[in-house]
Order: structure tokens, then C-alpha cells, then sequence
């Protein structure tokens, strides 16, 4: 088996600095890569290869859940390719399978007060996915112009996790047509190179994988395309394979790695910046100790970098705009990243930002001040 060179990928570069499970769950896509590719003469290899196959895949649910519908439907297209299917060695895989969820359920289960609170909360976090329109396909009437511009971001997500564009460059209909321009040729590379037996059922369980984020994911977290970083790798063979002369094709992979890895270094140094919501909660503790922040993004950052302040979601009803508007009677500071509360506009007096397509959370955290105290310099 000829393994994809993954690092190539800016997104890789990106996401392997970030302290997200979505390069934990890579670390199962690779490896049952490399062990469903190993070579088996003997029986016992067969069975041993399937056997950690299902582990591999069932471990892999609890790392990242869509990480294992990819391993699943590349694990049953290779299987249906390369040989007829056996009633024995399906059920041998399935058994591993569920051994390699038990492995991690169970003890999580515990961990969490039992297997009914641990379900409760899964399917809450469900629930909540299928719920919000800006999540799902699932929570949102459905209508022509919608699934167009969620089509339109899908495609603009891909080309930047494969090339990295800026997010706020351009209109979305022009980023999407950029985007197909850099998706085709990495795809049709990857299907003709030197590992097309591995390369061709992994683009299509791909494409599945893709529905499934359509349907019930973000389209913009770019993270979520990280599997896909293995086909920058396999289309390079493929490239290379258009030059003839070792001079000519030193210079095309020259021009390949400036494509690919070279945008990352001006992206991956910002890794060590702190993070936007780090740095806007340290500007209040330095500057507005005593203040309450209104902050539905920075409420949960709160509760761990600010333990000793107040945040709370923006008001939402008139009681809570009423409370509100107490406060800031009272002269005691108040603060939001919303630039509007209650009907009142607050005075920026911070902003903190990162490029989006290192991490498009929380990319953009300003703060904003309202009251008696927001007519005070910052």
C-alpha cells in the first residue's frame, strides 16, 4: 500500500495544532488505513487484520462519530472490491466492532453516572444539532435558495481546506466557483495516481461523508474536512505523472508544495497567539474587574479563565432586559460583545481577531461597553 503524504494539506497543518478530537479521530482514520492496506497471505492474517479493523472502527466512534461512517463505508467498499463477501467474516468484523464501542462505552458510561444519563445527554446533543438551522438541513425549512447557498459554502469550505482561501474575501458565489477550481484536479489526480485501489473507494466513502456533513453539520467548521486531507496526498503521484523529465516534474512538486503547504506557514504561526476569547477575557479582568459581561459565546470561556467574574447571556426578555438596565444603574460596569442590548448601543472599546480559517469559532470577539462607564476611556 502506498500511503498519502497528509501533511501536505494545509488544513492538517492547521488542525494539528488546535485542542480539538478531530486530529485524534485522524489517528484512527490512518491507522485502519494502514491496517486494512497490509498485506495478508495466511488465514490467521486475514482474521487478525479483520479483527483489528473492527476495533479500529468501533474505538473510532467515540473519538469522532462522523469520523466512523467514513471508515465504515471504505471498510465495505474494499471488502465488496476485493473478494466475494463471507457470512463469517462479516460477523467476525461486526463482533470486533462492537468489542472496539465497548471498550470506550462503558467506561464512559460509568464515568458519566450510567449508561441512561450518558444516553440522555448523546441524544440531547443530537437534538440540539437537528434543531438549529445553521446546523442542520434537519432544523430548517427546506427551500431552493437555502440548500443553494448551504451547496455554495460546502464548496467554498473544500476549496479553502485544501487551499487555503480567505474566508472573507469575495462573494461567496465566486469563493464556491475558486473553490471547485482547486477541488477537481486534487479529486481526478487522486483517482488516476499510483494508489487508486486504496485512493478510488476512499473518495467515494468521501462523498458520502459529505452528504452526511451537509445534512447534519456545519459546513463551515472546516475541521470537519480534515479526512479529507489524505487526497492532497494521493493526487500527488498522480500530478507528477503528467511531466516526463525529472527537471520539469522537480519544478511541478516545487510549485505543488507552494500551492498546498506554503499558504499554511502564514497561518499556522498564529497558532500561538492566544485565542480571541483567551485575550478578550484577559483584557476585562485587566481593565474591567469588576464589570458583568453579557456573552453568550464567551459565557462557557468565562467559567474557566474569569472563575471569579460574572457572565451571562445576552437579556432576552423584558425581565432580564430590566435587570440589565439595573445594573447599569447601579454604575457598576457592564460589558458585552454585542454591540446592541436591550434597544441600547454599547462604545467599542476592544476588538480581538484571528484569521477565520484557523479556527472559525470565536474568530472575532469585540467588546463593547454600555452605561455611565462607557463614556470613560478604555
Amino acid at each position: 500500500m502506498r500511503h498519502p503524504h497528509h501533511g501536505a494539506s494545509p488544513l492538517f497543518w492547521l488542525q494539528s495544532g488546535l485542542a480539538l478530537t478531530d486530529m485524534f479521530g485522524m489517528v484512527f482514520v490512518v491507522g485502519f488505513l494502514l491496517v486494512e492496506g497490509a498485506t495478508t497471505t495466511a488465514p490467521r492474517g486475514a482474521l487478525a487484520k479483520r479483527i483489528a479493523c473492527g476495533l479500529i472502527a468501533g474505538l473510532s466512534l467515540g473519538a469522532r462519530p462522523h469520523i466512523t461512517l467514513l471508515i465504515v463505508v471504505y471498510w465495505c467498499l474494499r471488502a465488496t472490491w476485493s473478494r466475494p463477501i463471507e457470512v463469517g467474516h462479516v460477523l467476525t468484523a461486526v463482533l470486533a466492532f462492537a468489542l472496539g464501542i465497548a471498550a470506550w462505552l462503558i467506561p464512559a458510561s460509568i464515568a458519566t453516572g450510567g449508561p441512561e444519563i450518558y444516553w440522555s445527554a448523546t441524544v440531547g446533543q443530537f437534538e440540539w444539532r437537528f434543531g438549529r438551522p445553521g446546523v442542520s438541513v434537519l432544523g430548517t425549512p427546506i427551500t431552493g435558495q437555502y440548500l443553494l447557498a448551504r451547496v455554495l459554502s460546502l464548496i467554498d469550505s473544500l476549496g479553502q481546506a485544501f487551499g487555503p482561501m480567505h474566508l472573507t474575501t469575495s462573494h461567496i458565489a465566486r469563493r464556491a466557483a475558486l473553490g471547485l477550481l482547486i477541488i477537481v484536479p486534487y479529486v481526478v489526480f487522486a483517482w488516476r495516481g499510483a494508489s487508486k485501489s486504496i485512493a478510488r473507494p476512499y473518495l467515494i466513502a468521501s462523498a458520502v461523508y459529505l452528504l452526511m456533513l451537509f445534512i447534519m453539520l456545519p459546513v463551515r467548521h472546516l475541521r470537519y474536512l480534515l479526512p479529507l486531507s489524505l487526497v492532497i496526498g494521493w493526487s500527488v503521484s498522480g500530478y507528477l505523472a503528467l511531466f516526463r523529465r525529472p527537471v520539469v516534474r522537480a519544478f511541478a512538486l516545487v510549485v505543488l508544495a507552494a500551492v498546498t503547504v506554503l499558504p499554511s506557514f502564514f497561518l499556522v504561526g498564529a497558532l500561538s497567539k492566544v485565542p480571541p476569547p483567551v485575550a478578550g477575557l484577559d483584557w476585562v479582568k485587566a481593565n474591567r474587574p469588576t464589570a458583568i459581561l453579557y456573552s453568550g459565546s464567551l459565557r462557557r470561556h468565562a467559567a474557566f479563565y474569569w472563575p471569579k467574574g460574572e457572565a451571562l447571556s445576552e437579556p432576552k426578555t423584558e425581565a432580564e432586559c430590566d435587570q440589565f438596565r439595573k445594573t447599569l444603574a447601579s454604575g457598576r460596569p457592564v460589558l458585552s460583545t454585542s454591540s446592541k442590548v436591550c434597544g441600547m448601543e454599547g462604545v467599542k472599546r476592544v476588538v480581538f481577531k484571528r484569521d477565520a480559517r484557523i479556527h472559525d469559532k470565536h474568530h472575532y470577539i469585540p467588546i463593547f461597553e454600555f452605561g455611565k462607564s462607557a463614556g470613560s476611556p478604555g
